[in-house]
């Protein structure tokens, strides 16, 4: 008898020289945000299509839908369409990908990539050094609110 579950549902693993063979591709969250996965597809001849997701990288407030990628709903369910979209209006596909190409080009240069990170330490450094209000210390305290909640950028 066979045991029901995933076994044989899910294939080998892909490289990506074998995913750029695809016109489409999509970026889902997992744990976390997708990570590299989001530039590498920007930096190829392939039209993201990306899920809707309130996880963000550093580059992700200069990514703009319908510009540099295709967006998709979180549940995916409207991804078919997306395709069958894109197929049919192949300009605006191309001009995607162009798009694309070109964030990757002003994005991540070496300038810009370390500025990112220059920007993340300090608004981490600024969150450290926020200082609570007696009554959020109490909440914090007392009723177990996470900290996190109460301190915001400056």
């Amino acid at each position: 008898m066979k045991k029901a579950g995933l076994e044989g549902q899910i294939g080998k693993p892909s490289s990506i020289k074998d995913h750029i063979k695809y016109k489409y591709l999509v970026s889902v969250d997992g744990w976390t945000a997708a990570w590299m996965r989001v530039p590498w597809i920007l930096a190829s001849n392939s039209v993201l299509l990306k899920q809707e997701s309130l996880k963000v990288e550093w580059f992700s407030y200069a990514l703009k839908p319908m510009v540099h990628y295709y967006p998709v709903k979180k549940d995916l369910s409207d991804l078919l369409e997306a395709i069958d979209y894109l197929e049919s209006h192949q300009e605006l596909a191309q001009q995607i990908v162009k798009n694309a190409n070109a964030f990757v080009d002003e994005f991540f240069t070496r300038e810009k990539i370390r500025e990112a990170g220059i920007n993340v330490f300090r608004d981490y450094a600024a969150v450290q050094n926020y200082t609570f209000t007696a009554t959020e210390r109490e909440l914090i305290l007392k009723y177990d609110r996470p900290y996190h909640s109460f301190a915001h950028f400056s």
